[in-house]
């Protein structure tokens, strides 16, 4: 469907709140790669002029708002003031950044700070040397402002003294401690008024104690958006003087690793990066949107100097850069969710830097197709070839759904990832494994591994079979499951009212099975719309998460009181716990199910007891007390007992 982008804005004004409605031009940044130079100049420490800047400490503090000493102009707006955050950037204007921890949050990985950040609070920022600093090895560490010259050439020089990085921990990417680089180095930000100038002027640096190793600092400037941003980036085995610009976010793989440094390569004395605003670019001034149930296309009239354009899209999750990044209109992003509301950006971009970024919010169409209850009994080897539900062989067949039904958190057939859009398809680090299958040649996988960031650990990839279970008999669920390492583990729920509301309990939890192992669950229902719910939360390790060879059954079986008769149950009453006594036979294998008063099941395991029977502990410390009716089914024999919980 399509729809002109303001007729869609005026609908939604009367569904959502006012909070929500963002969808207008914000701020133009004049800040372009092509503009930014590095050049060798000289560094002059502060001394004592001007004024020390208070912090709490000086490992992560921010400062009171501090005077420029003129009107600054940065990002389509006017500042006065500016906050310092010791980790080595600062906001302009009277706001702090989110987080006094202002700093990408492990060694390798400059996409996850402040810069490449987010959070509302992390804009308007300035930053000549992003990462976690303390105190220097020389001591006497500070920070100071002053502003020299006069109107209309002032300058404000905000300095950094006497700092180090400090030491990384082991971090998932890096399974070694890095120590600090830069034992003791020093450097300033420099505001120039009138012209907007930017620069960042580094002192010679004292080389860090411990192994060489790479570290990346964010270093740069930033607007309203990681889109909106100028970043500098050099590799850690590289002279400061190679240092290059690149338009932001770091997260954008076509820029590399971020600004890397290491203690063989120390910054020359007066090193110093300069960033010149140039012409504002010319703004998007049209836009209509058409959305299908996986895509939403833009189409719009570029402004003036428009060569390309930052895209950015979520759904309250991590933020998506569209990438490479678009040329021309229309523009289309693919992978979406359907039916979901996503919050969109479009900004253009001119050799001057971007213009003012168009955003707001846009739903994808479409509902899934209703699903075909299996009956019973039914199999699924999972072979396939799976069909298309809301998007390209996201089921096994039509008895199935999975959400979402794209992206890294979704099951497809473990041969089949491309079609989801997964990370890592080829090569040692695919998150496979092995063997592919425990029958046939295909199993249902869950791409854990392929999470964009550890802070996407506990994404969830929900695969639902659709089965009739309205006949009489006890139903089994048995499957075959794998996952080789993590924390990532897989739940089954149940629901019985065709997915509209499910069980609180798992009926099933697996955690780490270095090979395919066998699991088996009775399933407590006879509804004729009930849903199997196959769960699976990433934990961002090394391994996905597999299933095969899944059975549903029916037994039935006939009450055996003469069987009964020869279990014995104590004691009973229990207070915190019983323990069943099965003879030889059948029973040993049983399936136990503990039901309450009401018929409600409270605890269901399997006994695995040796053929020549033996013993099992109930806890029922948890339980109130009441009657309760324990069920062991096998075969064709049913046997109840009894038991009151005190």
């Amino acid at each position: 469907m399509s729809s002109s982008l303001q007729t869609r804005l005026k609908r939604a004004s009367r569904l959502l709140p006012v909070a929500l409605l963002p969808f207008a031009a914000h701020a133009q940044f004049n800040y372009a790669p092509s503009n930014a130079t590095n050049v060798a100049g000289t560094y002059t420490d502060l001394g004592t002029t001007g004024t020390a800047i208070t912090t709490a400490n000086t490992d992560d503090a921010n400062s009171t708002a501090q005077a420029i000493g003129f009107s600054f102009s940065f990002n389509g707006a006017t500042f006065t003031q500016f906050v310092l955050n010791t980790n080595g950037l600062i906001r302009l204007g009277s706001a702090a950044p989110s987080s006094a921890a202002a700093f990408p949050t492990y060694a390798q990985a400059p996409e996850t700070g402040p810069i490449s950040g987010t959070n509302t609070a992390d804009v308007n920022l300035i930053a000549p040397l992003n990462l976690d600093l303390g105190p220097g090895t020389a001591g006497g560490t500070e920070y100071r402002v002053v502003t020299t010259g006069t109107a209309p050439n002032r300058v404000c020089t905000i300095q950094w003294k006497n700092v180090s990085d400090k030491p990384q921990a082991a971090a998932a990417s890096v399974p070694t401690v890095i120590t600090s680089q830069l034992a003791n180095v020093s450097f300033q930000v420099k505001l120039y008024e009138t012209t907007n100038n930017i620069e960042f002027v580094y002192g010679a640096a004292v080389v860090g104690t411990g192994t060489a190793n790479a570290k990346y600092a964010a270093v740069g400037i930033k607007g309203s958006a990681p889109a909106s941003s100028v970043v500098a980036s050099k590799l850690s085995s590289a002279a400061w003087s190679t240092t290059t610009f690149a338009a932001g976010p770091y997260l954008d793989p076509t820029l590399g690793n971020g600004h890397n440094i290491r203690q063989t390569f120390l910054p020359d004395a007066g090193r110093t990066y300069r960033f010149v605003p140039g012409a504002s670019c010319g703004d998007i001034t049209v836009s209509n949107v058409s959305t299908t149930n996986n895509s939403i296309v833009l189409t719009f009239t570029p402004g003036s100097g428009n060569t390309s354009y930052n895209v950015t899209y979520t759904a309250g999750g991590a933020v998506q850069t569209l990438t490479p990044a678009p040329t021309a209109s229309p523009v289309t992003i693919p992978n979406l969710l359907p039916g979901t509301t996503y919050q969109v950006t479009i900004q253009g971009v001119c050799s001057a830097g971007a213009g003012a970024t168009l955003g707001g919010l846009l739903t994808t169409t479409g509902t899934p197709p209703a699903a075909t209850y299996v009956t019973l009994p039914y199999t699924e080897s999972f072979e396939g070839p799976w069909v298309n539900g809301l998007s390209t062989r996201d089921l096994p067949t039509v008895n199935w759904r999975n959400m979402p039904a794209t992206t890294d958190a979704s099951w497809r057939r473990e041969d089949d990832g491309a079609s989801a859009n997964w990370s890592f398809l080829t090569g040692a680090a695919t998150g496979a494994y092995t063997p592919v299958a425990s029958a046939g040649s295909h199993s249902a996988r869950f791409h854990t591994y392929g999470t964009d960031a550890p802070a996407d650990g506990g994404l969830l990839g929900k695969l639902d079979l659709y089965a009739n279970l309205s006949g009489t008999g006890t139903k089994t669920l048995t499957f075959d499951y794998i996952n080789p390492t993590g924390t990532d583990q897989l739940q089954v729920f149940l629901s019985t009212d065709g997915g509209a509301t499910f069980s609180t309990t798992a009926l099933v939890t697996a955690g780490v099975s270095a090979s395919f192992s066998s699991r088996t669950v009775t399933i407590p229902s006879t509804s004729a719309t009930s849903v199997i719910r196959f769960q699976a939360t990433s934990d961002f390790g090394n391994d996905d998460i597999g299933i095969d060879n899944l059975r549903l059954t029916v037994i039935s079986a006939t009450r055996n009181e003469a069987l009964a008769a020869t279990v014995g149950l104590a004691p009973n009453p229990a207070h915190s716990s019983f323990q069943l006594l099965v003879p030889a036979g059948s029973l040993h294998a049983a399936t136990a199910t503990l039901s309450n008063a009401l018929g409600q099941t409270v605890l269901v395991r399997q006994l695995n007891l040796p053929a020549a029977g033996g013993t099992a502990d109930f806890d029922v410390s948890r339980l109130a007390a009441g009657v309760y009716s324990l069920t062991l089914k096998t075969g064709n024999d049913l046997v109840v007992k009894r038991v009151v919980v005190e």
